[in-house]
């Protein structure tokens, strides 16, 4: 358990926030990598820092589970703990949010990490972890001007397509730059 703390793991009071519910599983589950936790471990530990709401939902649902004579495991915690604090419905919503996902007015940075972030919530990526379907589900989302020189390339890597697209925005910038800076000379000519 020392060991545990001096990694400094969250908490969980029982925000229904989505997302911290979500950090506090991954959160956890990297140090149970780092100090290579068995599955007995996983669960004692994220029990114990749970706290609140939370602790009082935790504490009911064992005695459930125990009375249908389920095996408490870290996978049964971890299922259980995100039905009831990152529910199926929020979870197709960040699917549905990732699958219509658009550039429009971001910058490629902006995209590029709202990408990746709700990339995670889609279950085709999940089950099939494709890097040209990746590449060309973030192709399609690009602005036309973008995606109309980029798309022809077809990519398979993904960091390859987003440093190219990061070009193209770069180029395109400089190009725009340019075209003010010869309009203001020649409107003051």
């Amino acid at each position: 358990m020392i060991e545990f703390r001096r990694h400094d793991p969250p908490s969980f009071h029982g925000e229904y926030n989505p997302e911290v519910a979500e950090l506090f599983i991954q959160e956890l589950e990297k140090i149970f990598r780092a100090m290579r936790c068995s599955e007995e471990q996983k669960l004692v530990f994220a029990v114990y820092r749970l706290s609140g709401e939370a602790e009082h939902w935790w504490n009911d649902t064992v005695r459930l589970l125990e009375l249908q004579s389920t095996q408490v495991t870290w996978e049964v915690f971890k299922d259980r703990f995100l039905e009831k604090y990152f529910p199926e419905d929020l979870r197709q919503a960040k699917e549905r949010e990732f699958l219509n996902l658009k550039q429009a007015n971001m910058s490629i940075g902006e995209y590029t990490a709202k990408f990746e972030t709700l990339s995670k919530y889609s279950r085709y990526y999940q089950l099939h972890p494709d890097e040209s379907w990746r590449c060309s589900q973030y192709i399609e989302g690009l602005r036309q001007d973008i995606r109309e020189v980029v798309g022809p390339l077809q990519l398979k890597n993904f960091s390859e397509v987003v440093n190219r697209v990061k070009l193209v925005e770069t180029y395109r910038r400089s190009e725009k730059s340019r075209e003010v800076a010869t309009k203001f000379w020649e409107t003051s000519s």
